[in-house]
This record gives C-alpha cells, structure tokens and sequence, in this order.
C-alpha cells in the first residue's frame, strides 16, 4: 500500500516540512534512530538535533527501524537515560 501509486501520489500531493514545527517544541525531547541510519541518515539526524532546543540524540546500536522492538533492551536504557535526565531538572 505505501509504495502503491496513490500513496506515492498522496505522499507528493500532500508533503510538508516538518522540520520547522521542531524549534517549537519546548519539552524535552528523546531522539532514537538505529545505528544502521537505515531510515534516518546523518544530515537529518544531526539537522532534528540542532533544530530541538531541548533534546538528548542518541543511537540504538544494535536495532533496525523499528529501534523499540529490535533491540528492546538498549531502547530502555536509552528511555532510562532521558527519564534520568528530565528528572534531574526537577530537582533544584
């Protein structure tokens, strides 16, 4: 179905850029991708880190696309990190 003509067609007919709503976002942020950049490559990667004014980018090593059931258990840690992190702001 995504790779059907209407969903390609949908996909240019409807496209938007995204990226410029990420300077708004004012809550922490966690940003995954898998080590193998197979769905996010570096430019992109780096250009959502710079854009988020709060936000810790990290790699699951060890995962594919889908990072949360590839490699659940670096997932969490990477989770456990943010959390970690969020929480330390809470603390004065």
């Amino acid at each position: 179905m995504m790779f059907s003509a209407q969903a390609i067609a949908a996909t240019i007919a409807y496209y938007e850029d995204w990226s410029a709503l990420l300077p708004d976002i004012a809550c922490p942020a966690l940003v995954l991708r898998s080590g193998s950049h197979e769905a996010v490559p570096d430019a992109d990667f780096e250009r959502m880190r710079s854009l988020l004014p709060d936000c810790l980018a990290l790699e699951v090593s060890g995962a594919d696309h889908n990072v949360h059931l590839s490699d659940p258990e670096e997932f969490y840690a990477c989770f456990d990190r943010f959390l970690g992190k969020v929480e330390g702001r809470g603390r004065a």
